[in-house]
């Protein structure tokens, strides 16, 4: 099992990485707005406590134009982050981006082709016929 604290304040990812207990933050454009601090410097302080390590941070993009989701504006706000965490020289590869689950957000997905899918190694179950209980490998 992993943990993430969902939280855009600073002093509250420090405490928990201090117990060593997370093992990633995510966080959203509301979360942050609530710090009212600048949106970049909230990503960037983020970002910076976790530069040295492999640590998910998991960001959400909006994706609004004309005040509908879309999925252009998606995959562009995705690669903003993405350009900005490389113009800072910050660990781009603890990027997590979210994308809201909606056809708009599905679309983004499929048209964007994002990659670097990890399939979890999990050891072989097995399964049951629900109507004879049977074992089924």
């Amino acid at each position: 099992m992993k943990f993430f604290i969902d939280t855009a304040n600073i002093e509250e990812i420090k405490t928990a990485l201090s117990w060593g207990l997370i093992d990633g933050v995510t966080t959203n454009p509301t979360l942050i707005a609530k710090t009212k601090r600048p949106f970049w410097d909230v990503v960037k302080d983020i970002f910076l406590l976790a530069q040295d390590k492999e640590f998910p941070i998991s960001v959400e993009v909006i994706g609004m134009k004309n005040g509908k989701l879309d999925s252009e504006a998606m995959i562009k706000e995705a690669f903003t982050f993405v350009k900005f965490l490389k113009e800072h020289n910050l660990n781009v590869n603890n990027l997590v981006v979210k994308i809201p689950m909606s056809l708009e957000g599905l679309k983004a997905v499929k048209i964007a082709g994002f990659g670097t899918y990890k399939v979890a190694k999990r050891k072989a179950r097995v399964g049951r016929n629900p109507r004879t209980w049977e074992s089924i490998q």
